[in-house]
């Protein structure tokens, strides 16, 4: 039987031509359940993202990624280069919140929350329909020679596009610079900040690129998600499938003496698909399950007055009717109990973390030195690095934990005050009795640094005193 025209090659990409070169892609746009739900999760996506930056705590910004000056601000909490383990805690989480969400939900990821996702079928696609029309009319438009309305409709794309990728690539930077100093840049000369000039520049050009012209075939060629999921996947995970017990045989490929299933082969599914894939021939790389499909399908089922849910959300052991033993989804629970420590980890850092960061050496000296007169004390010279780790300014009292004999602690500035992410320098001094180190040579105490005010935390540092053995 003569294959149709719709009918997808099996030997390569729907959107690779039999010499290599780029065939484009024209999704149609069909509305139903899902779309609607996926439309609601684009708006408030893109809403978040392009409005983060502008939201603050305390005066700073709820996200802030300052590689050069080595500050990170996450709602609230600041961290520093030498905070890795909590950073490290945060990546190792979300990665592995994207791997159980993978295996229970399949590519929910893609087709729901990717920004290439986002950003593509809920601003670009939209924007190409409005100015284009559908995808018939689209296909026809590339297809006609050069004329005054395909120049000028072309133009008024590509200048909405230009402009969409700005506001994209100037709110991304905005999450590396903060928005005070974006809107300072932006209103300043270019050459004043060439570097973040050319580096806005490209990104915004990249995402012109991708969103326009590139799309499907960044998921398809490029983003490393489509070959995690070949592994994370089982046979329990959801994902958008054809149910071809119920649908096949299909009209058109119906044999003698056989029954016809419930696809009427109308290859809707197949149009509506942003990535070029029949979904009727199962699990594929190149799928985002983004649902198109689903709707698609749907649409035609009720005009043809069968149930709904011939393609759908649902797992490969449901298709094949097959009962799987809970042991079978032991890498779930790997998977699963590594985030649950991931995310252990990362509470019991951030409980646990401390508004200062303290560092006591001894200074560059003698070991000690015995004071000038008739007293009978000796003094060690030390120094501390202390930064301020708050979102707010900080006052810091240096004290010993106890006193003890005659001990005494000399800083120059006490209590010190400190600006957010501040760090200052002193040098001081312990002067203590000839008595403390009699036998050993050496004695201990401990230097306490207490934030004054509500909610502070305390750091505590171990010193050894030297002086005379006898």
């Amino acid at each position: 039987m003569a294959k149709s025209k719709l009918e997808l090659p099996e030997d390569h990409l729907a959107s690779v031509g039999q010499d290599g070169g780029r065939v484009p892609l024209y999704p149609a746009i069909e509305a139903g359940y899902w779309r609607h739900r996926r439309t609601v999760v684009q708006i408030i996506l893109i809403f978040i993202f392009l409005f983060t930056p502008w939201i603050k705590i305390n005066g700073h910004p709820v996200i802030l990624i300052d590689i050069l000056g080595g500050q990170f601000s996450f709602f609230g909490m600041t961290f520093w280069a030498h905070d890795s383990p909590i950073l490290f805690f945060i990546f190792a989480t979300v990665l592995l919140t994207l791997i159980v969400a993978t295996v229970l939900f399949g590519r929910v990821w893609c087709g729901w929350a990717c920004p290439q996702t986002v950003f593509i079928e809920g601003v670009f696609r939209r924007v190409e329909q409005w100015v284009e029309g559908n995808h018939y009319q689209r296909k026809k438009l590339d297809a006609q020679p050069v004329s005054v309305q395909k120049l000028f409709k072309k133009s008024v794309k590509w200048i909405l596009y230009l402009g969409l990728s700005l506001v994209i690539a100037h709110s991304f930077l905005a999450y590396f610079f903060g928005v005070d100093k974006l809107l300072e840049m932006v209103q300043g000369d270019p050459r004043d900040n060439l570097l973040s000039f050319i580096f806005m520049s490209v990104v915004a050009l990249a995402l012109f690129f991708d969103f326009s012209i590139f799309r499907e075939q960044f998921c398809i060629l490029i983003c490393p998600y489509g070959r995690w999921q070949s592994v994370l996947l089982d046979k329990l995970s959801l994902t958008v499938a054809y149910d071809y017990n119920r649908g096949e045989p299909r009209r058109g490929t119906l044999e003698d003496g056989k029954e016809a299933g419930d696809c009427i082969n109308c290859y809707k599914c197949v149009a509506v698909c942003p990535t070029g894939v029949d979904i009727r021939r199962g699990s594929q790389l190149e799928c985002i399950a983004c649902t198109a499909c689903i709707d698609a399908c749907d649409s035609i089922m009720e005009k043809i007055n069968k149930p709904k849910g011939l393609i759908r959300y649902s797992s490969e052991a449901e298709l094949e009717g097959q009962k799987v033993e809970s042991r079978s989804r032991i890498r779930l629970t790997i998977y699963s109990a590594l985030l649950v420590v991931a995310i252990s980890g990362l509470t019991y850092r951030l409980i646990t973390r401390s508004g200062l960061d303290v560092a006591v050496i001894r200074a560059k000296d003698v070991p000690y030195k015995k004071l000038e007169g008739p007293s009978d004390l000796y003094v060690n010279h030390y120094k501390v690095h202390i930064k301020n780790q708050r979102l707010k300014e900080n006052r810091v009292r240096v004290s010993l934990a106890k006193a003890q004999g005659s001990v005494e602690l000399v800083f120059p500035v006490n209590p010190l005050k400190l600006k957010s992410g501040e760090v200052v320098r002193h040098h001081f001094f312990i002067k203590s009795p000839k008595s403390l180190t009699l036998g050993s040579g050496r004695q201990y105490v401990d230097i306490v640094f207490s934030e004054l005010g509500e909610g502070g935390s305390t750091v505590v540092k171990r010193i050894s005193i030297l002086g005379p053995k006898e």
